[in-house]
């Protein structure tokens, strides 16, 4: 929820904007109650998502099938899912997996 966009102005009309931390708005977290499933169970299949995307044996599947004017981004990729995973595990972003545990 981008501050002054139709979407956020909605939401918070809705009353859906679950916090205003905006060390949280990096992409990586649930920010919005969704309709459908709980912020947690949504911050949980993201999660789920995140690693089986950024896994060795997916990223080497996609390094097979790359050129090689591909690898060096394949393999980048690769390098930067240990940055991302390191996000996903960090004190905040458990901080805030709680914060939506409570609130679902």
């Amino acid at each position: 929820p981008f501050p002054g966009t139709k979407f956020t102005k909605e939401m918070e009309e809705q009353g859906r904007i679950l916090t205003k931390d905006w060390s949280l708005y990096d992409g990586q977290n649930v920010l919005v109650r969704p309709k459908n499933i709980s912020p947690y169970d949504l911050q949980m299949k993201m999660k789920e998502i995140y690693k089986k995307f950024y896994s060795y044996k997916n990223t080497f599947k996609r390094l097979k099938k790359s050129s090689r004017k591909k690898l060096s981004i394949e393999i980048s990729l690769w390098v930067n899912s240990f940055g991302l995973k390191n996000a996903l595990l960090n004190s905040q972003s458990k901080t805030h997996l709680e914060f939506l545990k409570s609130v679902s």
